[in-house]
């Protein structure tokens, strides 16, 4: 009986170091597996970020891209949303043209205009509008 015991103990001794072994392997495992989770949420976070600053940098140039060389932005405030945009122009055409073209760029959903007033003394046009991004 003694022979058949320390067989069992000895059995049961190499079953343990082969499960430890196996335990080391899985947490070495679970480890890469976490990393590599944390590495593709980054990875996708800073995606998004990258597709957001296109996304506005596209809008920012077909606001600032059309105002050509009579026009010129006064205020400015854009968002991913929408702007608001204060402009100045030497003739109410050029607002025309400018509000046209920005309707028809694809990029914007409908445009308000707040306020127009001639500056006599300079004999040029300001035009505030706020516009929404589709």
């Amino acid at each position: 009986m003694a022979g058949f015991n320390f067989f069992l103990d000895l059995r049961l001794k190499e079953l343990k170091s082969k499960t430890d072994e196996s335990f080391a392997r899985i947490m070495l495992f679970e480890k890469e597996a976490l990393l590599s989770r944390s590495i593709d949420r980054k990875t996708l976070f800073y995606k998004d970020i990258l597709d957001s600053r296109l996304s506005v940098g596209d809008k920012m140039e077909v606001l600032f891209g059309n105002l050509g060389g009579t026009m010129s932005a006064l205020e400015s405030k854009v968002d991913a949303d929408g702007f608001k945009l204060k402009v100045e122009g030497n003739t109410p055409l050029d607002f025309a043209k400018l509000l046209n073209t920005y309707l028809e760029s694809g990029e914007i959903d409908r445009i308000v205009i707040k306020s127009a007033d001639l500056q006599r003394g300079k004999r040029t046009y300001q035009v505030e509008f706020e516009g929404v991004f589709k």
